[in-house]
């Protein structure tokens, strides 16, 4: 009896003192530049031998899959750096893969178990009673602007990954993804459990979560449509003319995911059903077997249902026109970038761990997170500072005008962007006529290389 006491007290105290600290953050070392971090060995981390490291993963490959499909990553699903020139410039020249869809594989949609799969914070009686995103103004994304923050959790491929997933809005549409820095409203790209997003702006920081097996571009762009205010395609109230649903090969108590709402709760924006939608259920969604299919189109020919390797015409003419992206008038000039000017940042740490983590050294071993995070704790406020020691070299060839957005937070001094005495005191004035219609425009958050320098009052910046 005493011995058993004696291991009993013992492994209190053990556990007391490994666990009664509060654990130094894990941030990921996937970007260009972050130093390799070295936490202490964890036994049981189940990474072999005990070793806890983050090394790169080769851009040209497909994410590894040594996370079972849908299991989230909540270790590592600490806020990460934005997506970097290198992220975009990597998404150029990836093997862009599309998930299969056969009857052998499963559906990543289906795998977070929400309403209809993958849509959060809804259930069906609130759909039925019309509380569609798609019809409330307030819901969307004003201007089309979407501040964003991404989980360090993410790799290097899939960075690159989310990062085309950006520029095919940016490139097809109005819709711009940009930094969060101080907005209230924004998503936040992360592990979660399977593929999932609210529908429309919902308000705070509204998690999008890509999970192992998620991170394709067309599911991505699938699950952003979600966030700017799209629903499922099959759920139209004209479906059965275009689709049949087999009922008796759905799961059991998976019905649901399949009904269709009528015209005073889905706004189709006057376009015709698309059996081709990046947002339509493939042929065994819900499967009871995966070898039945679950909804067939009524139209010979057809024989893939939905798909998911990105926009199809009909998904880009409906986005542009709930965000009237054909509104914009053609006859204002475009504004001309130019070097990134000076931009005031709030100053202050977004997280009550960061004096934590400054405390046991962090700002020193991770300043490239650090230092834009937690700048108080880390007493970088007031500093002009590059956070990246690629930010040099991307300057040189170019990137504080190409990716402004980017490069003046992270790349000041690089880019010669710091706040001096004479950008204060210059005085608060529009230097283009066409200063204030580019601002109604959007211009101030989509182009702020020149807006923010050269029609400074329009932009509330002075």
């Amino acid at each position: 009896m005493g011995i058993r006491v004696a291991w009993v007290a013992l492994a209190l105290a053990a556990a007391a003192v490994g666990g009664g600290a509060m654990p130094a953050p894990r941030f990921a070392c996937a970007f260009p530049g972050c130093e390799q971090l070295e936490p202490p060995l964890d036994e049981g981390n189940g990474l072999g031998g005990g070793a806890w490291a983050l090394g790169p993963e080769p851009v040209d490959a497909p994410p590894a899959a040594d996370i079972p499909l849908g299991r989230p990553d909540e270790e590592m699903n600490v806020p990460g750096e934005p997506l970097t020139p290198e992220d975009y410039a990597n998404a150029e020249k990836i093997e862009l893969l599309a998930p299969p869809q056969d009857e052998d594989s499963p559906d990543p949609l289906e795998v977070a178990g929400l309403f209809e799969g993958d849509i959060a914070g809804v259930n069906a009686s609130q759909v039925a009673q019309g509380r569609n995103a798609i019809r409330s103004l307030q819901m969307r994304w004003p201007r089309g602007i979407v501040p964003y923050v991404i989980s360090a959790s993410f790799g290097v491929y899939e960075r690159s990954v989310i990062a085309a997933s950006f520029l095919e809005f940016h490139r097809l549409s109005c819709i711009r993804f940009v930094p969060r820095t101080s907005q209230l409203d924004y998503i936040y790209l992360q592990k979660g459990v399977g593929c999932s997003s609210h529908v429309g702006r919902s308000g705070s920081g509204q998690p999008i979560s890509l999970a192992p097996g998620c991170v394709y571009k067309g599911i991505v762009i699938h699950e952003l449509l979600h966030a700017l205010g799209f629903w499922h395609e099959q759920s139209r109230g004209d479906r059965d003319d275009y689709v049949t649903v087999l009922w008796h090969n759905i799961q059991r108590g998976m019905e649901h995911n399949f009904q269709k709402f009528s015209w005073n709760v889905m706004q189709t924006l006057g376009m015709p059903y698309d059996t081709g939608s990046v947002m339509h259920y493939g042929m065994y969604s819900f499967s009871r077997d995966r070898r039945s299919p679950t909804i067939v189109p009524r139209k010979p020919g057809i024989q893939v249902l939905g798909q998911r390797r990105g926009f199809s015409k009909p998904d880009l003419l409906k986005l542009n026109k709930l965000y009237e992206c054909q509104g914009r008038d053609p006859s204002l000039p475009s504004p001309t970038p130019v070097r990134p000017p000076s931009k005031p940042h709030t100053c202050s740490d977004n997280s009550h761990l960061c004096r934590y983590w400054a405390n046991i050294g962090e700002c020193q071993k991770n300043p490239t997170w650090m230092r834009v995070n937690c700048p108080v704790s880390c007493k970088e406020c007031g500093t002009c500072s590059n956070y990246n020691k690629l930010c040099v070299p991307w300057a040189e060839r170019g990137e504080c005008i190409k990716n402004p957005s980017y490069m003046t937070i992270y790349c000041a001094e690089a880019c010669r962007s710091c706040k001096t005495s004479s950008t204060e005191t210059s005085d608060c004035i529009n230097q283009n006529k066409y200063c204030e219609a580019w601002a109604r425009d959007g211009q101030c958050q989509i182009n702020p290389s020149y807006m923010l320098k050269f029609c400074k009052k329009s932009c509330k910046e002075c």
